[in-house]
């Protein structure tokens, strides 16, 4: 099941990975983003660009090291690590964009909880020692 786990989160972390590629153009970026200062245009896309990097890290280590996760001190800091990031997307949909009353943001909020629990249970000694 942990496998399972890892696998299902690395393609979701691909796939959000995918998505955000695609701020630029969903977002009308050019357009959105113009009235900003130039420095916080280029902060916004910078942080983008890091944050694909970091998603394609993360399904990368997901789909091609689940036993060096399960089994390693680096992988419990790396499983921390995304476990945690998730649970901060979930707390940031809550906290800055408002209204979670909003279907779309409870959908975004309960996805975040489940992606983090996918990182959180092979921390679980009952569960890193089954396969």
């Amino acid at each position: 099941m942990i496998r399972w786990m890892l696998l299902s989160g690395g393609v979701f972390n691909f796939l959000v990975a995918v998505f955000h590629l695609f701020f630029w153009k969903l977002f009308d970026w050019p357009a959105g983003l113009a009235c900003l200062s130039v420095e916080n245009r280029g902060m916004i896309q910078v942080f983008n660009v890091i944050t694909i990097l970091i998603l394609l890290f993360f399904s990368a280590v997901s789909i091609f090291c689940i036993d060096q996760l399960r089994k390693s001190g680096l992988g419990s800091i790396v499983l921390s690590t995304v476990a945690l990031f998730w649970l901060i997307r979930a707390a940031a949909e809550i906290i800055l964009c408002g209204d979670i009353g909003n279907i779309l943001s409870l959908v975004i909020i309960l996805i975040c909880l489940a992606v983090s629990s996918f990182y959180l249970m092979p921390l679980i000694p009952a569960c890193r020692k089954s396969h």
